[in-house]
């Protein structure tokens, strides 16, 4: 269970990440 759960926040820090890279090219 652990690393499931370690698995799926890795991955959402990676989509928030892209994300927020995404948003900040947009204003740019």
């Amino acid at each position: 269970m652990r690393t499931i759960s370690c698995t799926i926040n890795s991955i959402n820090l990676v989509v928030l990440c892209a994300l927020n890279l995404g948003c900040t090219i947009y204003w740019l």
